[in-house]
């Protein structure tokens, strides 16, 4: 009997299961019948959709899926607060994400939220929730519901302020009383727009001005809108007034601009102009300015800057070099990649331009933004006077974030001086050659470092042994000083040549090559250039001075002989002989010789007249050019015995010594007696002689007999 009671309580139990089952999938049915339960997204989001950039122009396309029903003539909106950094617009449901609009959001397949969202380039970090609200219609009951699906957009980092810079500052022929052009350029090196730009120059009045006055109308003239990067070149026309005092004036650029946002900015620059008296000095200025390369870490990159002579004489001695004092110079920006104080660029003609080059390397551990280098160039005049101006310019390096750098990153080795103990490194010469080898990381070690030495020329050469050495280690910010003795090639000619360095060097922390298991090392080849000098030797010997009468005669012409070497290696060019001292050449001021091969003689003889009488002195001076086309002289001095002119006297007696200009023509004696005469007289004497010596000589003997 209780048996069976159970079984009937069993049996009640499972009927009222059965009908609550029931009545609650009614019911489910009914609602799924009406509306959606809610809107999920339908797959996972990647972090950086939903992180925003400020400036950025962004489409968005979220996957959703409507839980347990359709949603029926659903439309989207999304609520944006207030004050929030962007806005959202054309948003629409779309079936396939292809921007083409539909009306109902599945519960079984993706549909896709899609709208245009706008940063402002004012956008500050942070967090930015939104509402994404779709509304549908209940199919049973009529009416419309709101389903929301929360998102959260953010904004991690900000751009930078605009900056706008000035740069290639050029005033030509910036003289007292001219007229001239003010020229510049204006660059946006921030981050952020600068709109509705106006820019105005301050001349100065009264005691504080410049004597430099505009020469247009408006006070503010429109620039317009600068854009993040973006310049614009401006010229303002200007007069120096005659009463201007010569020196180094200011003029402040005032600019005005406004943000995205409506709020106004003011800046100002300085621009000098060295206003110089009416004279013949030359007058450099730099027109332009540029730089070739990419501004990313560890390049080397070139800075060009067109150099203008707009003074009415020749530049001479021009160098340029980058000012170490400059904001943007160092391990956080730039450094010098050559290797003398400054870079020589020669002479430049009147009206005449040409481009220097500076070489630089962005640090390794250069930071990124806007740098400021300061451009120094010096030239002298004729005279000797020196003169300075300089240029800025603005890199902007591009750096990785901080958390993109590796953890240890590979030192970079330069050269950061070098020099040579002569300064003349003439062919033939032996000279010491010293260079610094510096280790520019802030933390991390060079080891194990080898530098070869090499010019492919041979033009320079190790004295003695090899052309390498080691260096075991050079700490952060250290550097190591080495000297190689060297020679210069005998037959070299003048000219610049390149010395290479190779560096091969391992660091602290390296890690050998998972692949061959070697450790890679870091190589470093700059290239030196250094100065040599042909050995000319020219050789003037054997001078004399001679005339074809024997007589060497003050104010007369006389042969000048002497034989000419070239006892060099190269070749002597336009080679010019010329006469000094107490004798001038008889025809015209020089002699051409011509060019002169290596170790062959010349002989040369042209016509001199002495100036003075008694012991004469004279010097020859040969002007020649190397195989660089530098001119050269070399003299050499003598001397000859000069006689005076004989004078003449026409009083002085016939047949005189003196009188060599009117000699006497001889006379024949007359004769004493006749001929026939004295032939006469002659015979006579014979008849006579002959018979008084005969009747002497025996009387005589006749004595002696007695």
């Amino acid at each position: 009997m209780k048996t069976k009671f159970k079984k009937i309580q069993v049996i009640i139990l499972a009927m009222l299961l059965f009908l609550v089952g029931f009545a609650i999938d009614s019911n489910t049915v009914e609602a799924a019948e009406g509306a959606a339960d809610a809107i999920i997204y339908d797959d996972l989001l990647k972090d950086d959709e939903m992180v925003l950039k400020p400036g950025q122009k962004k489409h968005m396309i979220l996957p959703i899926r409507a839980v347990n029903s359709y949603m029926h003539s659903a439309f989207v909106s999304i609520d944006v607060k207030e004050g929030f950094p962007f806005t959202i617009t054309n948003v629409i449901i779309s079936e396939k994400g292809d921007g083409i609009p539909t009306y109902q959001v599945s519960n079984y397949g993706t549909t896709y939220v899609e709208f245009d969202i706008t940063v402002r380039e004012t956008a500050q970090i942070g967090s930015y929730p939104i509402v994404i609200s779709v509304t549908a219609l209940n199919q049973n009951l009529g009416e419309k519901y709101t389903l929301n699906l929360d998102m959260n957009f953010s904004i991690s980092k900000e751009l930078t302020p605009a900056q706008i810079s000035l740069s290639d500052v050029s005033v030509r022929n910036a003289q007292v009383g001219n007229d001239t052009l003010m020229i510049f350029r204006l660059r946006n090196d921030g981050e952020i727009s600068a709109l509705n730009t106006y820019v105005s120059a301050n001349y100065g009045t009264g005691e504080s001005s410049t004597g430099i006055i505009p020469l247009y109308q408006t006070p503010k003239i429109k620039v317009g809108d600068l854009t993040a990067g973006k310049d614009d070149y401006m010229s303002l026309p200007i007069r120096i007034l005659p009463t201007a005092e010569a020196g180094l004036k200011t003029v402040t650029l005032n600019l005005e601009y406004k943000d995205v946002d409506g709020e106004a900015f003011t800046i100002s620059h300085d621009i000098f102009v060295e206003v110089s008296k009416k004279d013949n000095a030359p007058s450099i200025v730099v027109e332009d300015i540029s730089i070739k390369g990419t501004l990313e870490p560890g390049n080397n990159v070139t800075v060009v800057a067109t150099l203008n002579n707009y003074g009415e004489t020749a530049a001479k001695d021009v160098t340029i070099k980058v000012d170490e004092a400059s904001e943007g110079f160092g391990p956080s920006g730039l450094i010098k990649n050559y290797f003398t104080e400054s870079l020589w660029i020669g002479s430049i003609k009147a009206e005449d331009k040409r481009n220097a080059d500076i070489p630089l390397t962005i640090s390794t551990h250069a930071t990124g933004g806007i740098k400021t280098l300061n451009i120094l160039i010096s030239y002298k005049d004729d005279k000797g006077t020196t003169y300075e101006t300089k240029a800025t310019i603005y890199p902007d390096v591009i750096a990785p974030e901080e958390g993109e750098k590796e953890q240890v990153s590979a030192p970079t080795l330069i050269i950061s001086n070098y020099s040579t103990d002569t300064e003349e490194l003439r062919a033939g010469s032996i000279f010491n050659f010293t260079f610094d080898l510096t280790n520019t990381h802030s933390s991390v070690g060079a080891k194990n470092i080898t530098v070869t030495v090499s010019q492919k020329d041979n033009i320079f050469t190790p004295t003695q042994g090899s052309n390498s050495f080691f260096i075991q280690r050079i700490a952060p910010g250290e550097s190591s000083q080495n000297t190689l003795e060297m020679k210069v090639r005998a037959d070299a000619m003048t000219n610049t040549y390149p010395i290479i360095l190779t560096v091969e060097y391992e660091y602290d922390g390296i890690k050998a090559n998972p692949v061959t298991g070697n450790v890679e090392k870091e190589k470093y080849e700059p290239e030196l250039n250094l100065q040599a000098v042909e050995n000319s030797r020219p050789v003037v010997d054997y001078v004399n001075v001679y005339s074809y009468d024997g007589n060497v005669v003050v104010g007369n012409p006389a042969t000048l002989t002497f034989e000419f070497y070239n006892m060099g290696k190269s070749p002597l060019n336009n080679v010019v002989a010329t006469v000094e001292g107490d004798f001038v050449k008889s025809d015209g001021n020089m002699y051409f010789v011509g060019t002169l091969a290596a170790g062959t003689p010349s002989f040369v003889e042209f016509d001199v007249i002495p100036n003075v009488e008694g012991m004469a002195k004279g010097t020859v001076k040969i002007t020649f050019e190397d195989s660089n086309g530098d001119e050269i002289e070399y003299i050499k001095e003598f001397e000859s015995m000069v006689s005076s002119p004989i004078p003449w006297d026409p009083g002085m007696e016939p047949g005189g010594v003196d009188d060599v200009f009117n000699p006497d023509v001889p006379q024949l004696k007359e004769e004493i007696l006749p001929l026939w005469l004295f032939v006469v007289i002659l015979v006579a004497i014979f008849v006579i002689f002959v018979p008084v010596s005969r009747k002497v000589i025996i009387s005589i003997y006749k004595n002696k007999l007695h």
